[in-house]
C-alpha cells in the first residue's frame, strides 16, 4: 500500500511539476489573450462587441457627414450632428469600459485556475509529503555528502528522494529539453557570411 501511495505521489508531482512548466513557458498573458479572444467570440460577449462595432461605424459616418458641411453656412444641421457624435462617443466609452471590466474579471478567472491547478496542489503536496520519500538510489551510486545533505531533502533517509528533490529534477530536465527543442526548431539559422573577394 506504501509503494502504490508513494508512486501515486511520484506521478502526480511530476505531472503537476511539467504542467507548471508548460504554461510559464507559454506564458500567462498568450493564455489570457487567448482566452479573451476565444471568449470574445462565444455566444456570452459577441453582442457586446457587435454593439461597439455598431457604435463605431456609427461614430465614423456622423464624423463625416459633419466634416462635410460647413458650420457656417449650415450651422443648425451642423450643430445637430455634432450633439449626436458626441452622444455616441459617450456610448462608445461606456460600451468599452464595460468590456474592458469583462477582460479584467476573465484575466482573474485566469489567475485563480492556474494558481488552484499548479501552485496550490503542489505546495499542499511538498507540505504533506515531505517526509515520504519516492525514489531510493543504489547504495554508493553517488558521493555520501550528496546523499546527506542534498538529494534527501528535507531529512529524508539516506538514498531516497522527495518530493521537493524531485520536483527540482524534473522542472529541471523540462528546461533543458524545452531549450534544446526551441534551439532545434524555432531559433532561426544564422546565415553564413559570405565572404567577398578583394581584387
Amino acid at each position: 500500500m506504501r509503494s502504490f501511495k508513494n508512486s501515486s505521489v511520484f506521478i502526480l508531482v511530476t505531472i503537476l511539476t511539467i504542467l507548471s512548466r508548460v504554461i510559464d513557458l507559454i506564458g500567462k498573458s498568450t493564455i489570457k489573450e487567448n482566452s479573451y479572444r476565444l471568449y470574445s467570440t462565444s455566444r456570452f460577449a459577441s453582442g457586446e462587441y457587435s454593439k461597439l462595432q455598431k457604435l463605431k461605424k456609427e461614430q465614423i459616418q456622423i464624423n463625416r457627414e459633419r466634416n462635410s458641411i460647413s458650420a457656417q453656412d449650415n450651422y443648425a444641421k451642423w450643430t445637430k450632428l455634432n450633439r449626436k457624435f458626441d452622444q455616441v462617443s459617450e456610448e462608445v466609452k461606456r460600451q468599452e469600459s464595460l468590456l474592458a471590466k469583462n477582460k479584467a474579471w476573465l484575466d482573474s478567472i485566469i489567475d485563480k485556475i492556474v494558481l488552484f491547478i499548479t501552485v496550490v496542489p503542489t505546495n499542499v503536496i511538498r507540505l504533506w509529503y515531505s517526509r515520504v520519500p519516492l525514489l531510493y538510489l543504489p547504495n554508493g551510486l553517488l558521493p555520501a555528502f550528496l546523499e546527506v545533505f542534498a538529494l534527501n531533502f528535507p531529512l529524508l533517509q539516506r538514498g531516497s528522494i522527495g518530493v521537493v528533490v524531485w520536483s527540482l529534477c524534473v522542472g529541471r530536465v523540462f528546461d533543458f529539453v524545452a531549450s534544446l527543442l526551441k534551439f532545434l526548431f524555432v531559433t532561426p539559422a544564422v546565415k553564413r557570411p559570405v565572404s567577398k573577394k578583394v581584387e
